[in-house]
């Protein structure tokens, strides 16, 4: 039997990629932005509706068997710092889902950043589904737990009006120290995710105070090896970007990770993940960037660096080597990401940080980079959609 699909503040369609895979077929979208409705139709058809989702008569649209909804995570949104404060425009939003919800759809899901189940925008949503009789459950999602190259923490909602009750997808994947059984497989490492990419990156470099920072974490996380400098630590100079990190005497690592997103509930800082982790968590915002450094021998380092002065007290974390990355940012339309590859400094483009989200090759991103950055950051990775849907269909 085959199940229909319809999305609001439905971005490049990113979760309707996912759950078309899972066997769903859309067949309504509403997206607002016009560039970005024009990205879905180029990908996945002429369904989507260009309009605010709070002017729409939902009643003149087909009823789907799933309806889904990512709203809007700016202002709740923990990359920003305090949480944000929720806008009458979050309420108005709800209300729209609200409405659409009218129409009983048999399943509903819900995505946004965690912080936002405090909103009375969530709170609006959850009675409307009890109102309408929704059986409901919501959980903190890790992407990484799913095949997702990237620790992407969300909270994700499902609601079911047909007697059976929501069901949470079981991980296929987990943390390399949480291994011992014969159903998951180890997280999916960044380096993996993009290593046949990193050749043909075009030529970028790192300032001088990031190289710094780098020095300061390697200083103090790592044992350092390579070519002696003049401060005795092992260290090249600043005009030779090009060294190698060790995690220890006995393991030496190709790549590192750092990142200045906020990752899930902790602080704003630089974080380091090795070439077999996960990549942070894909956001976006428009503050950081993401770097991957490649050493002479097959060492590297992905560094996602604020988009700052050298005075930024952040600092960098080290993190395992098969770890996935953090939250991969809009960002990328306005700075850079840049890797430092057998003594090149070298950028990601959008189609290596549209990896890091799961979203496949054949998915075609504009060629405006700022563009390509808002539906990358904001997209529900397609990956964990398709696990979603596949545990509830």
């Amino acid at each position: 039997m085959s199940y229909t699909l319809a999305t609001m503040f439905s971005g490049g369609g990113l979760f309707d990629l996912g759950a078309r895979a899972a066997g769903l077929t859309p067949i309504w979208a509403v997206e607002r932005d016009p560039a970005i409705a024009a990205v879905y139709r180029a990908n996945l058809g002429n369904h989507c509706i260009t309009a605010d989702v709070r002017g729409m008569d939902y009643t003149l649209l087909p009823v789907p068997d799933w309806l889904h909804a990512s709203p809007s995570c700016t202002n709740a949104s923990r990359a920003r710092g305090t949480g944000g404060g929720e806008t009458e425009g979050d309420r108005q939003a709800a209300n729209a889902i609200c409405q659409a919800l009218e129409r009983l759809p048999r399943i509903f899901s819900l995505e946004n950043v965690w912080w936002y189940r405090t909103f009375e925008a969530f709170q609006t949503i959850t009675q409307q589904l009890e109102r309408l009789g929704y059986d409901r459950d919501f959980w903190h999602l890790n992407a990484a737990d799913y095949g997702v190259p990237q620790t992407r923490k969300r909270l994700v909602l499902v609601a079911r009006r047909d007697g059976q009750q929501p069901r949470r997808p079981e991980p296929t994947h987990s943390k390399q120290e949480k291994q011992g059984d014969m159903f998951t497989s180890p997280w999916v490492g960044w380096y993996e995710s993009i290593e046949d990419l990193l050749p043909t990156l075009p030529e970028s470099e790192l300032a001088p105070w990031q190289v710094r920072r780098l020095r300061e974490c390697a200083d103090t996380s790592f044992l350092v090896s390579g070519t002696p400098s003049s401060d005795g630590k092992g260290f090249r100079s600043e005009e030779e970007p090009s060294y190698t990190v060790m995690a220890s005497p006995f393991a030496p690592i190709r790549a590192v990770l750092c990142s200045t997103n906020r990752d899930d509930d902790q602080p704003y800082e630089n974080r380091l993940r090795q070439d077999t982790n996960p990549a942070f968590t894909v956001t976006a915002n428009n503050k950081s960037l993401v770097r991957a450094v490649f050493f002479v021998e097959p060492q590297a380092i992905l560094v996602d660096g604020y988009n700052g002065s050298q005075n930024s007290a952040y600092t960098y974390i080290p993190r395992a080597a098969n770890e996935p990355a953090s939250t991969v940012t809009a960002s990328i339309g306005r700075v850079a990401t840049r890797v430092l590859m057998e003594g090149r400094c070298v950028q990601l483009t959008p189609r290596a940080l549209a990896r890091l989200q799961s979203i496949p090759d054949g998915y075609v991103l504009p060629a405006n980079r700022r563009l390509a950055g808002q539906i990358i950051g904001n997209a529900v990775p397609p990956l964990l959609a398709q696990r979603l849907v596949e545990a509830n269909i």
